[in-house]
């Protein structure tokens, strides 16, 4: 079950979601889905970090996202 939530998040996952779905993962300890998030939101850097998404993550996710660039 956890592989097939895994694959629609990827398939669904684009530059308006990344960020909230990184931050929602993040709050539901879903190691996996974050990575992904976080990995697509690392790639799509500069059209995410404008999305309303990307301006409500916490302080210390947004700087984990920064970094990781």
């Amino acid at each position: 079950l956890r592989a097939i939530c895994e694959t629609i998040v990827q398939r669904e996952l684009d530059v308006e979601n990344c960020a909230a779905l990184f931050a929602l993962a993040h709050e539901l300890n879903a190691g996996r889905v974050r990575e992904i998030a976080l990995s697509f939101l690392v790639k799509h850097f500069d059209a995410a970090s404008k999305t309303d998404g990307f301006t409500m993550l916490d302080k210390d996710l947004m700087i984990e996202a920064v970094r990781s660039r």
